[in-house]
C-alpha cells in the first residue's frame, strides 16, 4: 500500500523508559497502515496527590514542556531509525504536548488529526493505583472509532 500523507497515526509516548519501545511498534504499525504522517503525543498529566506531597517538601513538581520535547525527540529518533532499518520512507513527524487527562488528550488529538490508529504502551501498575494511573486503553477502546495498537512493554 503506498504511503498517504493524509493517513495519520497518533503515538502516545508516556515516559523515557518506554518511548523507544512504543516508537518501534509505531513504525511497524505506521508502515502497515501506510501512514504518511505521525503525531508523537505526550500528555503532561499532573499527579495531584504525589505532587502536593512533594511541593510541601520544596521539591519541584510536574514535567515541563522542555522535558516533554526531549522525550518526544528521543521517540522520534527511534521511530526514524526503525523506518530506515525497514528501508521504508519516513513519514512526516510532528510533536504535540498537551496537558490534562491522558485519555482525554489522546481522544482529542486523534479526532483533530483524523487518525487511522493510535499506538500506545501498556501502562504499568502505579503505586497509587487506579486513581493516579487509570486504564487509558479501556477508556479509549470505548470512545475511539480507530484501532488502538498496544506496544508490549514486557521483556
Amino acid at each position: 500500500m503506498p504511503v498517504s500523507a493524509t493517513r495519520c497515526l497518533v503515538v502516545a509516548v508516556e515516559d523515557f523508559s518506554t518511548a523507544p519501545i512504543v516508537a518501534v511498534e509505531a513504525a511497524h504499525v505506521g508502515n502497515s497502515l501506510a501512514a504518511g504522517s505521525v503525531v508523537l503525543l505526550h500528555v503532561l498529566d499532573p499527579h495531584h496527590l504525589s505532587g502536593a506531597a512533594l511541593a510541601a517538601r520544596g521539591f519541584p513538581v510536574g514535567e515541563t514542556e522542555d522535558v516533554a520535547e526531549v522525550l518526544l525527540a528521543m521517540a522520534e529518533q527511534a521511530l526514524r531509525a526503525e523506518f530506515v532499518g525497514m528501508k521504508k520512507p519516513v513519514p512526516t513527524i510532528r510533536h504535540r504536548v498537551c496537558e490534562g487527562k491522558v485519555w482525554a488528550a489522546i481522544e482529542h488529538v486523534t479526532a483533530e488529526e483524523g487518525a487511522v490508529g493510535v499506538v500506545m504502551g501498556a501502562r504499568r501498575p502505579h503505586a497509587f493505583g487506579i486513581l493516579l494511573h487509570p486504564d487509558v486503553h479501556a477508556h479509549l477502546a470505548k470512545q475511539l472509532t480507530c484501532p488502538i495498537y498496544i506496544a508490549s512493554l514486557q521483556a
